[in-house]
C-alpha cells in the first residue's frame, strides 16, 4: 500500500518514528514521500 508520511518531533521522538517507519514498512506500506 502506498502511503505519504508526515512527522513533527526530533531528538528521541525521531528515534520512535524510526520504528514506526520500519514497523509499517514490514508490514506492506510504501512511503513515497515523508516530510518532518
Amino acid at each position: 500500500m502506498k502511503a505519504d508520511g508526515v512527522f513533527e518531533g526530533g531528538g528521541v521522538k525521531g528515534i520512535g518514528l524510526i520504528g514506526a517507519v520500519a514497523g509499517m514498512e514490514e508490514a506492506g506500506y510504501v512511503f513515497e514521500n515523508m516530510a518532518g
